[in-house]
């Protein structure tokens, strides 16, 4: 047991692990494996048998096949084929060379004759007559001066110069064609090798070369090397100026086989090789000492087959046509990279679940949750596994203590320590034997180490003298909050941080106490802690079964959400570049940055399976590499090589259909622009599909779209990963289709953007012609109808004037008949009325006489009556015998002066005779009594105060009394007349 902790231990350790990997990764010690995209049969293309790639100036991928030509967009295939009677199809199946023009023409080599692909109208044209009649064309190239130089098997060689066709090599079998930078053309043959160079007339052999050689393919390097494949002589190398040998691979030196059948060199000076029945093979021509290295695919095992084309494309992809097997696409600036499970044991891991990782040098440890350890080489892409007795083959936590130990925690046998004397490891059974040992954590003091399981936390010293076990009791705040222990974190402090089902826990190594943090954010439940990190800034961050992501607050001891995830299930966590944060969830990984609080999402690019995730799986490397274990293998990438703002992508329109009423025969054709689009369609052709593709072949599955028609910036359409639009009634004229390819991932990253010119023919009644015609129509429509109303307007009015002049004529006559009568009436009406008037004169002269008389009468009674008055008075003064009959007679005559009914007589006749003086006077003066207006009338008649004071029976000091009286009612100044006022009231 000492030896297990001696200084000697981990040098053991480092020399077992080598010894380990010779022994179980030599069988495929030269295997570089390789996350290849494939697509087959199944996915679209017309047959497994790819014999040529090209890529055209579009950026759309194409395909020669056995089974016709293929136009790949990156999701679809479109395939073209021979059509029977249809003279611009494809003129055979076959397909084995293609060349493009700078005017986007692609040449077509096949089989049984040459065809050029005219995209303006999507058909194919074949050369009539003599020219390449059936021939068996095998290898097309287009040199600098835009000539076209066409080997074949059975015609020889030919070139079109200006548009001409001639032979050039009659009765050579060509294989392969290529120019190099300096303008030298090189033909490959069954016979040997020929070079044409520069502007020499003529093809001559090269004498530096085995002209024995079958010679198949051809590469040029950026140094302007020439890299010859053969049939049975492998692989050649001449040198730039001299055409020298300089380098020949065969068997015995590198090559798996010596039938090199395809080759190409990518942007980052590399040589692919293609072999019969051999695999994929690469050349780092960076290095003068590289040695060459077999490529499989993690997938689909290529190792054994037939790799028949190679092609960079202009992102530096590299595609692979393999024999039987479909098209491959290698992606080299991928940042994600996987190690899977493989169904040979020599092919991947021995189990596709990886909870685990601990870098050891150049090599991983890989724990899994089946296949016990696995070993990664890095640099060759082994993997080898160990099986060793009593070793449990579910492993959950890896860990390198202080001294070299390696420590592993597995599923329900407990913690291991890594013995290399005794080949396997030793088992603490008797400590934690049926235990399941979620994570360990080295303790940066170097005693010890610290062991999460689903019993609680423990410690063991490095010297095993020491074992602790801390777990939850019930109504001790201080002592864990969980047993459940799945994550573990030591910070720079010293204080231990434990994640468990009860939530965040700190261990204070000083007070041998524990301080619990439940994590109950909205939720009646405490969240689970599967993951706990530390950064550069000494920000705690808690990842939590269901709750997402916390930033702990240590001086508030409280969680701040972290805001916008894709998922809450949060299993491991990462200190990236630049203060992010790296974390995989249930669905894929997240990036955040605190900085700007952003969140970015990275799903599945393609051929990476990054969902589920397991917990604990991730470990920033020293390198930096980060890697999480997932169940589909290890991802890992390198962050720096990550880019958070997606490079733009060529968004293209592949097809425009029409779908309603469609003539026989019309065909709609997208006319290609620098920027812009257009197609342009007759009256009618308002219903229609237009397809479109994002050409980002390694990011396929995570593409969306949005459009909108016209300049509107706010209706944009999202139609997501729809690859088609359908319009059943578009508005015909001149609008534009604009559309954005984004990432699903983060919508508001937009990868690429076209513009489609949609011109589209109005009806007859939609032209302007028509509305004017329709217009001046109307307007002349309106002035007839206009004529046609004054006509009858002027018809009737004439009807209308002899009606009127008619009617006039009556009326004149009627007004004539009334006015003779009118004018009987109204003398009649004189006439009576100068008789009422001479009546009403007469009366009223009566009435006033009557009144002169009633009023003279009743002076004269009235003196009279004073006189006797007066005389008995004297009487009765002389004879006071008879005083009392006096006096007696004296009061009757008193009465009598004073007779109501005479003043209502008197009072009557002056209202009819006066009637307008009394109204106006008595409206003026409402207050007047009736003496008042007695005294008032009497005025009126012009009485003088004598007879005024006769006729009311009173003195004439009376009289003046009563004057005085009645100025003051009527308001009276002294100047003012009485008897004037008074006469203002007629």
């Amino acid at each position: 047991m000492a030896f297990f902790f001696s200084r000697q231990f981990p040098v053991f350790v480092c020399f077992f692990v080598c010894f380990w990997t010779f022994n179980f990764g030599c069988s495929f010690a030269q295997s570089d494996q390789k996350n290849l995209i494939r697509w087959g049969k199944g996915e679209g293309l017309s047959q497994n048998d790819v014999f040529c790639i090209l890529q055209n100036r579009q950026g759309f991928m194409w395909m020669g096949t056995e089974e016709g030509l293929n136009k790949f967009d990156g999701a679809n295939f479109t395939p073209f084929r021979p059509q029977q009677g249809d003279p611009h199809a494809l003129v055979f199946h076959g397909v084995r060379a293609m060349v493009e023009e700078d005017n986007g023409v692609i040449w077509v080599g096949t089989l049984a004759g040459l065809n050029s692909y005219q995209p303006e109208n999507n058909r194919f044209e074949a050369m009539g007559g003599d020219v390449l009649e059936r021939a068996d064309v095998r290898a097309l190239c287009l040199d600098q001066a835009n000539n076209l130089w066409v080997g074949t098997s059975d015609q020889g060689l030919w070139v079109r110069e200006q548009g001409v066709f001639k032979t050039y090599l009659p009765g050579v079998v060509c294989n392969s064609l290529i120019e190099d930078h300096a303008g030298n053309i090189w033909l490959g043959t069954n016979s040997g090798l020929f070079c044409k160079a520069g502007n020499r007339p003529h093809f001559e052999p090269v004498s530096t070369f085995d002209q024995s050689q079958i010679i198949r393919t051809f590469a040029v390097d950026q140094q302007n090397n020439l890299w010859i494949g053969t049939y049975s002589g492998g692989l050649w190398k001449l040198a730039e100026k001299t055409h020298e040998v300089v380098a020949h691979y065969t068997t015995e030196n590198g090559l798996n086989a010596n039938q090199v059948v395809s080759l190409a060199t990518d942007h980052q000076q590399g040589l692919w090789i293609g072999t019969e029945n051999q695999g994929l093979q690469f050349l780092d021509l960076k290095s003068e000492k590289a040695a060459i290295h077999t490529i499989d695919a993690t997938e689909t095992p290529i190792r054994y087959s037939t790799i028949t084309a190679i092609y960079a494309d202009n992102q530096g992809r590299i595609w692979l046509g393999v024999y039987g097997k479909g098209i491959f696409m290698h992606d080299p600036y991928q940042p994600f990279k996987q190690v899977t499970y493989g169904l040979h044991f020599s092919k991947g891991l021995t189990h596709s679940s990886v909870r685990s990782v601990l870098k050891m040098g150049d090599q991983w440890l890989l724990g899994t949750d089946g296949g016990g350890l696995n070993v990664y080489n890095t640099l060759s892409g082994n993997i080898s596994n160990q099986q060793l007795p009593d070793f449990s083959r579910h492993i959950l936590s890896l860990e390198r203590d202080q001294q070299g130990n390696i420590w592993v925690g597995s599923y329900g046998k407990g913690a291991y320590l890594w013995n290399g004397q005794r080949n396997k490891p030793q088992n603490y059974s008797h400590l934690l034997i049926e235990h399941n040992v979620w994570a360990l954590k080295a303790d940066l003091s170097g005693d010890g180490m610290w062991m999460g399981t689903s019993k609680g936390l423990f410690f063991r010293s490095l010297d095993g003298r020491r074992t602790e076990k801390y777990t939850h009791q019930e109504n001790d705040d201080k002592s864990l909050g969980d047993n459940d222990v799945r994550a573990l974190m030591q910070d720079v402090r010293g204080d231990l941080w434990v994640g468990s089902f009860g939530g965040l826990s700190r261990f204070s190594k000083k007070e041998q106490r524990f301080y619990n943090y439940p994590i109950s954010v909205q939720m009646e439940r405490t969240l689970g802690v599967m993951s706990i990190l530390e950064d550069d800034h000494l920000n705690i961050w808690v990842g939590t079964f269901g709750g997402g992501v916390f930033r702990f607050d240590r001086s508030t001891e409280k969680f701040e959400p972290v805001e916008s995830l894709r998922n809450l299930q949060i299993f491991s966590m990462v200190a990236g570049q630049d203060q992010q944060v790296w974390m995989s969830s249930n669905v894929g990984i997240h990036c955040f940055d605190p900085r700007n609080q952003q969140v970015r999402f990275f799903n599945i690019p393609h051929d990476l399976s990054l969902g589920n995730f397991n917990y604990g799986a991730g470990v920033c490397l020293e390198d930096g590499t980060i890697t999480f274990g997932n169940t589909e293998g290890l991802v890992f990438f390198n962050p720096d090589a990550v880019e958070l703002d997606s490079p733009a992508a060529p968004v293209r329109f592949t097809k425009f259909e029409l779908i309603e009423n469609v003539p026989e025969n019309r065909a709609v054709f997208i006319q290609e622009g620098e920027k812009n689009d257009e197609v342009r369609l007759s009256a009618g052709e308002n219903s229609f599909t237009v397809n479109f593709a994002c050409l980002d072949y390694g990011n396929t599955r995570n593409i969306g779209f949005r459009y909108r028609v016209g300049e509107s910036k706010d209706q944009w359409v999202d139609i997501g990963q729809q690859r088609r639009v359908t319009f059943t009634d578009y508005p015909s004229g001149a609008h534009e289709f604009h559309l954005q390819a984004y990432l699903i991932n983060a919508p508001d990253q937009m990868v690429g953007s076209r513009t489609l010119n949609i011109d589209l023919e109005p009806r007859y009644y939609e032209t302007i012609y028509f509305k004017v015609l329709v217009l001046l129509g109307i307007m002349m429509m309106i002035a007839l109808a206009w004529r046609i109303k004054e006509k009858n307007w002027q018809h009737q009015q004439t009807v209308l004037n002899s009606k009127v002049a008619e009617r006039t004529r009556a009326l004149q006559a009627q007004k004539e008949r009334l006015q003779s009568q009118n004018s009987a009436l109204e003398k009649a009406e004189r006439e009576n009325h100068e008789l009422l008037k001479a009546q009403f004169s007469e009366r009223l002269y009566f009435r006033e006489r009557e009144l002169t008389a009633h009023t003279l009468n009743t002076i004269a009674k009235n003196e009279l009556l004073k006189r006797v008055k007066s005389d008995l008075e004297v009487m009765v003064k002389k004879d006071q015998s008879k005083a009392t009959d006096i006096k007696g007679v004296l009061h009757k005559i008193d009465a009598s002066l004073e007779m109501e009914q005479d003043w209502k007589t008197f009072n009557a006749l002056f209202a009819e005779v006066h009637q307008d003086f009394v109204h106006n006077l008595k409206s003026q003066h409402p207050d007047l009594t009736d003496y008042n207006l007695r005294l008032c009338y009497l005025y009126r008649l012009d009485l003088s105060s004598k007879d005024i004071a006769t006729t009311l029976g009173i003195s004439l000091n009376s009289v003046k009394v009563a004057r005085h009286r009645l100025r003051k009612k009527l308001n009276l100044s002294e100047e003012a007349d009485l008897l004037t006022y008074l006469h203002g009231f007629m």
